[in-house]
C-alpha cells in the first residue's frame, strides 16, 4: 500500500482483504498456485498483472454492472 501498488487511496475494508505476500513476475511468465488453480485457468491466452510497461498501460474497461 505504501508503495502505491494499489492506487492512491485504499479503503479500510479493502486493506483487510489484501494479502501479506504478493508475487510479481519480472519476466514474461504467469505464476499459479497449483493447489487451487484449475488446469483450465492455466490455459488462458491473456495474463495480466506485472510491472512491465505494456502491463501498466492496459486500460480498465467496465461493462454491465461495473460500468
Amino acid at each position: 500500500i505504501e508503495l502505491g501498488w494499489f492506487g492512491e487511496k485504499v479503503e479500510a475494508d479493502v486493506r483487510e482483504r489484501i494479502g501479506d505476500i504478493h508475487l510479481v513476475a519480472r519476466k514474461r511468465v504467469a505464476l499459479y498456485n497449483t493447489l487451487v488453480a484449475s488446469p483450465q485457468s492455466r490455459l488462458m491466452v491473456g495474463q495480466h498483472g506485472g510491472f512491465a510497461q505494456e502491463e501498466q498501460r492496459i486500460p480498465l474497461l467496465g461493462f454491465g454492472a461495473f460500468a
